[in-house]
């Protein structure tokens, strides 16, 4: 669990651990280009990384996700976890 996470938290991760999977909860509050951006560094240190963003900026629409860069968009933790690696 990284809270808070940014680019610089998440390149630092990408030093000790490679992930198959990032889970993202945002808030109806974040900034989609704040998202963008973590999504960019995901994909720049595990190019083979899924990405899921939850959360309540859901209410906006699963849409908003393939603009952010995530594979998937969703606020049901179920379906987020039977994403296929």
């Amino acid at each position: 669990i990284e809270l808070n996470a940014n680019a610089s938290s998440l390149a630092n991760l990408a030093q000790e651990h490679d992930f198959n999977v990032v889970l993202v909860s945002a808030s109806r509050g974040e900034c989609p280009d704040g998202l963008r951006q973590l999504v960019g560094v995901v994909r720049q240190h595990w190019a083979a990384c899924k990405v899921v963003i939850g959360g309540s900026i859901c209410d906006f629409g699963r849409d908003l996700g393939s603009g952010i860069g995530a594979n998937l968009m969703t606020d049901d933790w179920q379906e987020a976890l039977g994403l296929r690696i």
